[in-house]
């Protein structure tokens, strides 16, 4: 017995199909990186300070998170790829966490 997203993904062409995969993946990419500021996560802000000098703070948080989003969501969807939305939403929470334990600044007991 298929499931009933599957068969609504092979119902449309490629390139929907691709959206909706892509689209679910930034959904989990957003939903962990949201996630991951409860936790202590400060994610590449002090790289863009590097970068872009002499911008306002506000600068420094979008772009990290449209770079954090869009940029884990795509390496999720391309080292994952996922075929349907649970896979997705998988892989975008996936990568994003990954991201924030490689990044943590928190010393291990």
């Amino acid at each position: 017995m298929e499931s009933e997203h599957f068969i609504i993904m092979v119902d449309q062409p490629f390139w929907v199909s691709w959206l909706l995969i892509y689209g679910t993946t930034l959904l989990g990419s957003l939903v962990m990186y949201l996630f991951s500021f409860s936790k202590g996560f400060d994610g590449a802000i002090e790289v863009l300070k590097r970068l872009f000098p002499e911008r306002e703070k506000a600068f420094y948080h979008r772009l990290d998170c449209v770079l954090t989003v869009c940029l884990g969501a795509a390496v999720g969807a391309l080292l994952f790829s996922p075929t349907n939305p649970v896979q997705a939403v998988t892989a975008g929470l996936g990568w994003v966490s990954a991201v924030n334990i490689l990044m943590s600044n928190k010393e291990s007991s």
